[in-house]
């Protein structure tokens, strides 16, 4: 899984084999969410019909005032188009996929970064880069 952080004022790529090294990226916390492929599945949508569902996605998150960028979600060679959305509240992010049919979202919250199961609010994967960082740092 690789996902794509961005900024105005430029970009990194997030893995749970890595973590950008320039600790900017993750100090600020986010999800990213997409609305393509509802139950990741395919369920015959065309590129159209994802795009269709992502931009209402964008004009939820616009209505509802948050901060957010397009940004990518990958997965085993598969990608998707997403948004990465600036200091949203897990509860709210997990609304948000929810109500957009998905499995997981990604959410930091500044410490630690997860794929977050939408339906049981559990984290799947998580990874305490904060410790990381301190680890380093010290």
């Amino acid at each position: 899984m690789n996902d794509l952080i961005k900024f105005e004022e430029g970009s990194a790529w997030f893995s749970f084999q890595f973590i950008p090294y320039d600790k900017k990226y993750l100090a600020r916390p986010f999800a990213i969410i997409t609305a393509y492929n509802p139950n990741m599945k395919n369920c015959n949508r065309t590129p159209e019909d994802n795009a269709l569902a992502n931009e209402r996605l964008s004009l939820l998150l616009k209505n509802e005032g948050y901060y957010f960028l397009p940004s990518v979600g990958e997965l085993s060679g598969y990608s998707e188009e997403s948004y990465i959305v600036y200091d949203i509240s897990r509860s709210k992010a997990l609304a948000i996929g929810k109500q957009f049919q998905q499995e997981s979202i990604v959410y930091n919250d500044g410490k630690i970064i997860a794929v977050v199961d939408c339906k049981t609010s559990e984290n799947v994967i998580e990874l305490n880069h904060f410790k990381k960082y301190c680890l380093e740092f010290q």
